[in-house]
Order: structure tokens, then sequence, then C-alpha cells
């Protein structure tokens, strides 16, 4: 139905609307969640195919002193992982090559110790579940009004080793 996947575009790009936004204010504050000013430089791993959230969420992490590289499909940020040792992994779900999902398989295989998070356009409990199921600490919605305040959050919890605290927020979401 036309009118379905105009209505679903309009919603999207709503969400990426709201993602813009929201990392232009904490970039313009200058609010630095992520490493408490401390002088350490974790690297984050972003891999999503489409450029401008690739920009803009290393924008995001760079402003709050991470070092971030960037992939732009799952095989190569499979690839990169092993080549870079990154403290965090942030997936997309639909990407060309190998998906978010065949991605943290790949990952977990390889490369067990490091935290994965998936920042996607889709959303739902299945999701949340498959994610959980292959390894993925959270979901975070992009299409969520305050989403990069929770990309924030949970990539901050994952970063400080609170696996415990992402694993008992989900559910709590989960329940609401």
């Amino acid at each position: 139905d036309g009118g379905a996947c105009s209505g679903q575009r309009r919603i999207a790009a709503d969400g990426l609307a709201n993602t813009v936004f929201t990392l232009f204010t904490l970039l313009v504050s200058g609010r630095n969640l992520l490493t408490g000013g401390h002088q350490v430089r974790r690297r984050v791993l972003i891999v999503d195919d489409h450029a401008i959230i690739r920009l803009l969420v290393r924008s995001l992490f760079e402003a709050q002193d991470l070092d971030v590289s960037e992939a732009s499909d799952g095989a190569e940020g499979v690839r990169k992982a092993q080549a870079e040792n990154p403290a965090l992994i942030i997936l997309d779900l639909s990407m060309p090559v190998m998906n978010g999902l065949e991605a943290a398989r790949a990952l977990k295989r390889l490369r067990p110790e490091i935290p994965l998070l998936m920042f996607t356009n889709n959303d739902g409990g299945l999701l949340e579940a498959e994610a959980r199921s292959v390894g993925i600490a959270a979901v975070v919605s992009k299409s969520d009004a305050d989403s990069t305040q929770r990309l924030l959050m949970r990539a901050t919890a994952l970063l400080d080793g609170h696996r415990n605290f992402l694993s008992k927020a989900a559910h709590d979401a989960a329940a609401d």
C-alpha cells in the first residue's frame, strides 16, 4: 500500500530529524557524558550503512573524548573490530553484505569480550529478544525522541562495565 509506505518513510524521516537535532544539541552543549573527565581515550566502532548516521554518531562520541572508527556494513565492521580492538561496537540492523545480527554473531565468536549495542530504526520485542540471543547488550531505536541520550546512557554503562544494569534496564523497558 503506497499510503502505508509513505507513512513509514515519514516516521523514519521524523526519527532521523529527532536524532540529528538531539545530536546537535548535545554537541553544542559540550557535555562529556562518557569519559567523566578521564584522559583515557577508548575506541568506539560505529557500523552503519548510512554515512550521515555514522557522521553524527562519530561527532557525538568524539565530543565525549572517544576515538571513533567507522564501517559501512557488517563484514567491514567484523574486520575492523579484529584489527582495532574497540571498547564498544554500535551496530545498525539493516545493512548490505552482512546485517547487524549476523555481524553480532561473528563478533561474539571472534571477540566475545567487546560489548555490542544496536542503534536501529527497527525496534520491537522480537528484535530485542533476537538481539539479546546473539549477544547484543541493548537495542536503541533511532526513531525515539531521546535516542541519542539513550545511546549515550547505554554506551556509558557498557564502557564502564555495567552489563547487569543494561539487562535490568532492558527488562524494565520490556515490561512497560
